[in-house]
């Protein structure tokens, strides 16, 4: 997806003045998932945990790669991860007293 935005950069920007990028983050934790809607339904998940993966996909903003996933979530996986992981520390976020470890994805 990365190399077809590249590739495709020039002509995004003349006809919308700027070019998309990809972000995301990942956390693991337990949400609220509910149902709402009568016409149209829509499948709402709330939570702490949506909270901090949102908080983190803010952070991926300012991050190289644009890639980003707490200590945590990383640490649930049993097999090593298909990309490089740059530790980044503990970050303050939002909501957060303490902040959160987190670690950069490699792409």
């Amino acid at each position: 997806m990365r190399a077809t935005l590249e590739r495709l950069q020039g002509k995004f920007e003349e006809e919308f003045g700027a070019a998309p990028r990809i972000r995301g983050s990942l956390h693991f934790g337990p949400v609220i998932v509910g149902e709402i809607g009568d016409i149209k339904r829509a499948i709402v998940f709330n939570g702490d945990i949506m909270n901090t993966a949102a908080r983190l996909e803010e952070l991926s903003r300012n991050v190289e790669g644009g890639f980003l996933a707490s200590r945590a979530a990383i640490d649930r996986f049993t097999s090593a991860p298909p990309v490089p992981l740059r530790d980044l520390g503990i970050r303050d976020i939002r909501g957060k007293s303490d902040g959160i470890e987190v670690v950069g994805l490699s792409t």
